[in-house]
């Protein structure tokens, strides 16, 4: 007789879950409540709470929706889960702006001195406001999201190479804001 064997429980991938979903609606909870805070996270930084709330509930009931016609041949929900919320991110872009030209206008009010200079975060958030949001959409899923070139191909629905391309002029063009 074996004892104290652990007993192995096998995690459903979020498409096993989506999948789920359509016969029994409720599955969609697991994968709500597995990806909610990633991309509550993203759609704050990006657009401040009231709008980020607004957004992500937004996100989560389209992305039910539209369950049905997910490509179950990823097993990683949050790309497309993401992507969803940078089309109704799109509407929110307004608060977003606001949000980066308040930032750019942040400066350290502290004592002068050696060690004492601009907030980097006015650098960084004027230079993200001079972004094309072509090139500010893939940067922003790369830092904030962690997403790999891969997964926001498929969340922005373009080729992985334009990723690449984008993210690589969307670098280039904040280092040469930082540096002014």
């Amino acid at each position: 007789m074996i004892e104290n064997v652990p007993v192995l429980r096998v995690v459903p991938t979020d498409a096993e879950l989506l999948a789920a979903s359509l016969e029994h609606p409720e599955s969609f909870r697991v994968l709500f409540e597995r990806h909610y805070q990633p991309v509550w996270r993203f759609l704050v930084w990006r657009f401040g709470g009231a709008a980020a709330e607004d957004a992500c509930a937004e996100t989560f009931a389209t992305a039910f929706a539209e369950r049905g016609r997910y490509d179950h041949s990823y097993a990683d929900a949050r790309p497309w889960l993401l992507g969803i919320a940078v089309n109704h991110g799109r509407r929110h872009a307004r608060h977003e702006r606001g949000r980066l030209k308040k930032l750019a206008g942040t400066v350290s009010r502290t004592p002068s001195g050696p060690t004492v200079g601009l907030d980097p975060r006015g650098d960084l958030a004027q230079g993200l406001l001079a972004l094309d949001g072509r090139d500010r959409e893939p940067l922003l899923l790369l830092a904030l999201a962690d997403l790999s070139y891969t997964q926001i191909a498929i969340a922005l629905d373009i080729p992985e190479g334009t990723v690449r391309s984008r993210i690589n002029r969307a670098r280039r063009q904040l280092k040469e804001a930082i540096q002014q």
